[in-house]
């Protein structure tokens, strides 16, 4: 049996999809956009892989509210990853795809909100941490709403607020600076500092470049930098926030 592997791609209302052939018309998967979907869905099994090392070490040596609050991180961030590959991936008609595309937004916000919560709850807390939580979990809502009624709304105001999201914490970076350890400070830092920057390639969207690399365009690069920002924010919490 001669096996042999064809691509390919088409344009519709579906989206770029991308087709892979294994063997001759015994074999197919189509992929609506494949490189933002294999990335989040690494992301997503490097999610599962961490979540027991994290809940036990939060288990051990943390309170119950720091379990509560890793739990909630590890959830919100999972939920991102698995909306935003299943909206990558599943070729559906248009209704159906600008439903995967609502909850796959609407995630972003919860995603921010549940990185908030740990360090509101355990390192904040009375230093204005409930207010912020509050005030994130506030805008989460109102982020989800939006994306809800207003899908279609330009690029540059989903990235405004996920970046508003993102930086509130700035109201409160004296306690901040004064609280963690200067590692957990660089790595919270490091993280918005990521995050910021793949809001603003989402925001510039780069046609020309999307043009001629396909398979590595600017959502994709936009969902690496968006990884690279969770995995600082894993890090701070494995190393620091799960002890308190």
């Amino acid at each position: 049996m001669e096996a042999m592997q064809r691509t390919t791609r088409k344009h519709s209302h579906r989206g770029n999809v991308t087709k892979f052939g294994i063997l001759p018309s015994t074999i197919s998967l189509s992929i609506r956009e494949p490189g933002p979907a294999i990335s989040h869905f690494a992301a997503f099994l490097m999610l599962l892989m961490g979540f027991g090392p994290l809940v036990m070490r939060a288990s051990l040596f943390g309170s119950p509210i720091t379990l509560f609050s890793m739990v909630i991180f590890l959830l919100s961030s999972s939920l991102l990853y698995a909306a935003s590959t299943t909206y990558h991936t599943v070729v559906l008609g248009r209704k159906e795809t600008d439903i995967f595309r609502k909850i796959d937004h609407g995630m972003i916000s919860v995603m921010i909100a549940g990185s908030y919560t740990p360090v509101c709850l355990t390192v904040l807390k009375d230093s204005h941490g409930y207010a912020l939580l509050a005030a994130i979990w506030a805008l989460a809502v109102a982020g989800i709403l939006i994306k809800l009624f207003w899908i279609s709304c330009p690029h540059i105001f989903s990235s405004a607020l996920y970046l508003l999201m993102g930086w509130l914490c700035v109201f409160t970076i004296v306690p901040l600076w004064h609280l963690l350890p200067r590692e957990a400070f660089f790595w919270l830092v490091s993280g918005g500092i990521l995050y910021t920057a793949g809001a603003v390639i989402y925001s510039l969207k780069l046609r020309r470049f999307n043009e001629v690399h396909l398979y590595f365009d600017s959502h994709t690069i936009f969902h690496l930098f968006i990884m690279a920002g969770t995995l600082c924010h894993y890090i701070m919490m494995f190393r620091f926030i799960s002890l308190l």
